[in-house]
């Protein structure tokens, strides 16, 4: 391996990921804003508490309340280091994800490398993974695509030595510290764990079992070295080392459900629905994974070269421990956590895969021009193979850049809503209320604490009633409707006040248009 190549291809990167940075001025949706808030809250000294509830499924008591036991916490660490270091400023938070964007194509440098001894496939797959197709506006948000895919994509690589040389022990506990890592960033970051399990027990020597169990204990070892103060953490604060929040997606109906408040998803429930709507929604999500595979996972252009490459080298070291980790992963999130991860689930962890994927598409596009020049006369074999990777290049550099523009554009208003009711709520309140106190129902809170400063709670899918349950238990002031609610909103987004009793309920106080769109704020009053 090249150790100019991946200085020079760091330089690139740390350049081109500063570009793909630089036209957010915050956070432009949920997961980014949740630890956005998460870091400037760390870097403030106020701990892992959060100023907002998203969903209901952990029963949170109050605000604040203990953070990340549905999604996990070093995202939010390193945007709290970037905090820390720039008083909380967004550029300060973006600067850890820039530099792990940046080190993402010396992985897949790496692993290409390793795979073909390839310098040309090498370079390939590094600009590849730096132009990122689907997750190229992705790659530098404070958010888990890039922690995961670096720290998950470097286990899998280890993996692919797992049991080889004397020194196999230290190996495994670098694994084990990577998957670690791993599941600090991500719940699914166990399946890695599932995935070195399965790779010690097929290569153990000789078919002995003590052979592996000397490689189990430092994998192990290392898995707990790095999340054991997270377990004991998670006991303090709720008397478990891992939330129970997460498992209750498994029974799911509807993707909604995640934000139901006191009916939440039970198994008893699940079943109820019955197997035509069950396997339904696993075709579904099945449906939904077979486009991501060959989209995003596949460049769409690569997919064919992908899928053949896996199959051709499915029994080879390093490209067997990423297609067991891949078949888990698809169903998973497909067969078991359908709705999560039809919405960004397998987006989200699928990033580790890449450089795996890219690494034997290359080889197979290689293959297949190969296969044509022997037929075509005109083609020199060699010349042409260099001709369609950079076409591949070319066609992912487009790729990328139509997303990203797409992207950046449905982003460009992200904290319009949000700034238009916090002036209001400032001007309403003359001043007089703390803004930590002033509780807000809105369709994303982390968002909207992130750019008012006041803690928010989620609205419920539910009516106004339940709404209203919920109000009363948060200490919810205001209600703030947008176009896209929960249906048993209509009514309230249509301007139709509701009374729970005859002494409380939901009043309509204005009606904002800062999109164009009607905004309506609500007050929660008891006379």
């Amino acid at each position: 391996m090249d150790q100019q190549d991946l200085f020079r291809l760091f330089l690139v990167a740390l350049i081109v990921q500063g570009l793909v940075a630089w036209p957010l001025n915050g956070p432009p949706y949920m997961d980014a804003a949740y630890y956005a808030v998460g870091g400037r809250e760390l870097a403030a000294g106020r701990g892992f508490s959060q100023p907002f509830v998203w969903n209901y499924l952990d029963a949170p008591a109050g605000l604040p309340h203990p953070g990340y036991l549905y999604w996990m916490p070093l995202p939010a660490l390193l945007a709290g280091l970037g905090g820390w270091l720039s008083g909380g400023a967004w550029r300060g938070l973006q600067v850890p994800f820039l530099l792990l964007a940046a080190l993402l194509p010396l992985l897949a440098y790496a692993v290409t490398w390793s795979f073909s001894r390839n310098r040309r496939h090498a370079w390939a797959a590094g600009l590849l993974m730096l132009l990122g197709g689907f997750y190229a506006p992705y790659w530098t948000l404070p958010e888990s695509f890039t922690p995961y895919a670096l720290v998950g994509g470097l286990a899998l690589w280890q993996m692919g030595s797992l049991t080889e040389g004397e020194k196999a022990w230290k190996r495994a506990l670098l694994i084990g510290g990577l998957i670690g890592l791993a599941h600090l960033t991500r719940a699914d970051g166990p399946l890695l764990l599932l995935v070195a399990l399965l790779i010690v027990l097929e290569r153990r020597e000789g078919g002995s079992g003590r052979a592996a169990l000397r490689l189990l204990a430092p994998l192990l070892g290392g898995y707990l070295l790095v999340m054991a103060p997270w377990f004991l953490r998670n006991l303090r604060a709720i008397g478990l080392p891992l939330s129970p929040a997460g498992s209750r997606t498994l029974w799911l109906r509807a993707y909604d459900e995640l934000f139901n408040y006191g009916d939440l998803p039970t198994p008893a429930g699940f079943l109820a629905w019955g197997a035509g709507p069950i396997v339904r929604s696993r075709l579904e999500a099945l449906a939904s994974a077979l486009q991501t595979l060959i989209a995003v996972h596949g460049f769409i252009f690569l997919a064919p070269f992908v899928l053949v490459g896996l199959w051709r080298h499915r029994h080879h070291r390093l490209i067997r421990p990423a297609l067991v980790y891949a078949l888990l992963l698809y169903a998973a999130m497909s067969l078991a956590f359908a709705y999560p991860g039809m919405r960004g689930g397998l987006f989200h962890s699928g990033g580790a895969l890449l450089p795996f994927f890219l690494a034997v598409a290359l080889g197979e596009l290689d293959r297949a021009v190969g296969w044509a020049a022997e037929r075509i006369p005109t083609w020199e074999r060699g010349r042409a193979q260099r001709g369609f990777t950079r076409l591949a290049l070319i066609a992912a550099a487009l790729l990328s850049l139509g997303l990203y523009i797409r992207r950046l554009a449905a982003w460009s208003e992200a904290g319009t809503v949000p700034h238009a009711v916090g002036t209001w709520l400032q001007a309403r309140e003359g001043g007089e209320t703390d803004a930590s106190k002033l509780v807000v129902m809105v369709n994303d809170p982390p968002s909207f604490t992130y750019y008012t400063g006041y803690p928010a709670v989620v609205i419920p899918n539910g009516s106004p009633a339940v709404a209203a349950q919920a109000a009363r238990r948060y200490g919810v002031r205001y209600l703030v409707l947008e176009e896209d609610h929960p249906q048993a909103m209509a009514g309230l987004y249509a301007g139709i006040g509701y009374r729970v009793d005859g002494s409380s309920g939901w009043i309509l106080r204005a009606v904002l248009r800062p999109r164009g769109r009607p905004v309506r704020i609500y007050e929660w009053v008891t006379e």
